[in-house]
């Protein structure tokens, strides 16, 4: 069993890598707007600002966002909103795997929340994109989570029907996405090539 010390703070790596590239293709944007349309000059200049001032916010807000574990619970901080859950709000705490040959820039390891009702709540930057040994990590938590419960805590026994619903619900929204996406490139395609 890992052992875990708290306070314990998931948080972004710093985001260099996607400022460069928000920047980049933001500047060759302008480059081109610059060049090839008949846009005055300070028309360029409040587009640049407003994709500057876009870029920075992006990553300002990524950097807002953490997750918090001490000895009263789990801290969620989003960018508009702050949660705690106690521990005994806590049903349990896994880590989910993103379905094969989906990952792309996505992590392919991810940890979850689940409260007592069975709803889930993913945790910030706890996931294989930021952090190695995420499965270690969650199991470190889940022992923390059988530690600092209540004694006479007990499951609601219908949070796992309803965790196993949601999964469905959610396996069934990919496929619905990923099908939806290729019927759109199809058609982006079709109109592409036939000049309609």
């Amino acid at each position: 069993m890992p052992d875990i010390a708290l306070p314990r703070r998931y948080r972004a790596k710093p985001p260099w890598g996607l400022g460069v590239l928000l920047f980049g293709s933001f500047g060759l944007f302008l480059l081109k707007v610059g060049v090839e349309t008949s846009v005055p000059g300070w028309g360029t200049a409040l587009l640049g600002v407003l994709l500057a001032g876009f870029c920075a916010g992006a990553l300002y807000v990524r950097t807002r966002c953490f997750a918090t574990v001490d000895r009263q619970g789990i801290i969620v901080r989003r960018t508009f909103r702050v949660r705690r859950f106690a521990w005994d709000d806590i049903h349990d705490i896994r880590t989910v795997n993103a379905p094969p040959g989906d990952r792309g820039i996505a992590p392919g390891t991810s940890a979850y929340l689940y409260r007592t009702d069975g709803r889930r709540m993913i945790l910030p930057f706890l996931d294989d994109n930021e952090m190695t040994g995420v499965e270690q990590e969650v199991e470190g938590l889940r022992s923390l989570l059988t530690e600092h419960r209540r004694a006479d805590w007990a499951p609601d026994p219908q949070a796992e029907p309803r965790i196993a619903r949601q999964a469905a619900r959610w396996e069934s929204g990919h496929r619905y996405a990923v099908v939806t996406g290729i019927v759109l490139v199809v058609l982006a395609l079709i109109v592409f090539l036939t000049g309609s």
